[in-house]
């Protein structure tokens, strides 16, 4: 229905229409007033006045007139709240293609859907090219777990790290939640590292009730498999992404000893950096200045002050010294295995003792191909000293 002849018409003519016998008639009635209304060059007076015969055929008793107002609205730009609702309310294959595909909901009426909805149109909402923040707040506040699996599952929707935050803090125990926030390629590193340690503690719960690890050993385990979650997380960081995740283990007091060792026998010295900066709370260009140089003096410094136990200090002073720690991507075994080619070339003024204290610290945090090579050292370190 075009503008010009819709001014002037008799809207009492359009009430006789709607009530038409014929389907046809009502249909090809409904599918030019819904064009009419969400077209905001016509005049505001003429869509209010034809709005309710709208409204009317929108509740229509033939599926077909219905269809028709929903399939006509599906991509407009505008679509006055009232025949929204009505749409929404309306059976599932026309109310949740139009949810899923109309640009003209508004925030303020996809909010009030979602807040009346039952899961499926929630979860088709969540399926949204277009999300406004409001709308997405309150699936994120009150989305069942299949709601939020879909939103995770929307490559098209960024979500804010806040939201990230409650979807955990609602649903760390469903597994197809956490598994759907996994896949987000754009998942701060905050929440990979608390995916992980659920991982982890799953994994824990399992070997107890099973009872395939002996207690003394399970903590150890979990330890041991958490520092190769967190490792596997921060390769490939860097600036501001690295930063915020040795934050956020720094905090949680996640950073140990073990975990420093480990990282240096795998040959992450950007990590090992970033965490020796912050846990002595100085420049990371510093602490990369320091190592790099080979400062030994400025290097017992950071050590210090970040309180790193004197076993994680000579291993990083020998790894300090493969050149290797300055490539991006090293293969951890080949680092490994140079630090442990470094030790016995240079062993000359270090004691027996020293030598194997270092070998099984390489042996125990290094990659499991080392870990054999560390063994053969042991059994004749007299000999290789």
């Amino acid at each position: 229905m075009s503008k010009q002849n819709a001014i002037g018409l008799d809207v009492n003519f359009l009430t006789r229409v709607a009530e038409d016998p014929s389907p046809y008639q009502r249909m090809k009635l409904a599918t030019e007033l819904a064009s009419f209304v969400a077209n905001k060059d016509n005049p505001e007076p003429e869509r209010a006045a034809v709005l309710p015969v709208l409204l009317k055929l929108a509740e229509d008793e033939a599926i077909s007139v219905r269809r028709a107002i929903a399939q006509e609205l599906e991509l407009a730009s505008f679509v006055p709240p009232d025949v929204a609702f009505a749409i929404a309310a309306d059976e599932d294959d026309i109310a949740l293609p139009f949810l899923v595909a109309c640009p003209g909901l508004t925030d303020g009426t996809l909010v009030a859907i979602a807040r009346i909805g039952d899961d499926r149109r929630l979860c088709a909402i969540a399926r949204r090219a277009n999300l406004p923040r409001h709308a997405l707040a309150v699936l994120i506040k009150f989305g069942s777990p299949a709601v939020c699996k879909e939103l995770l599952g929307n490559a098209a929707i960024s979500i804010p790290i806040e939201g990230y935050r409650i979807i955990m803090s609602r649903f760390a125990a469903v597994t197809s939640v956490c598994e759907a926030m996994r896949r987000r390629r754009d998942l701060p590193v905050e929440m990979r590292v608390k995916l992980a340690q659920i991982n982890n503690d799953r994994v824990k719960v399992v070997l107890a009730k099973q009872g395939w690890v002996e207690n003394d050993r399970l903590d150890e385990l979990v330890s041991e498999a958490e520092d190769h979650s967190f490792l596997q997380i921060a390769h490939g960081l860097s600036g501001e992404d690295l930063e915020a995740m040795v934050r956020y283990l720094t905090v949680n007091r996640l950073v140990t000893g073990s975990l420093i060792c480990r990282a240096i026998c795998h040959g992450e010295m950007s990590f090992v950096t970033e965490a020796l900066a912050q846990l002595a709370g100085m420049p990371n260009r510093h602490v990369a200045d320091v190592i790099a140089t080979r400062n030994e003096v400025g290097l017992k410094v950071v050590c210090e002050h970040a309180g790193l136990p004197q076993p994680c200090v000579d291993l990083l002073q020998l790894a300090t010294e493969n050149d290797s720690g300055q490539v991006k991507d090293v293969d951890p075994a080949s680092f490994a295995r140079e630090i442990v080619d470094l030790l016995i070339q240079n062993s000359a003024g270090r004691s027996e003792l020293d030598i194997s204290g270092l070998l099984s610290l390489i042996g125990a945090y290094g990659p499991d191909e080392i870990k054999a090579v560390t063994d053969g050292l042991l059994a004749s370190t007299p000999r290789a000293a």
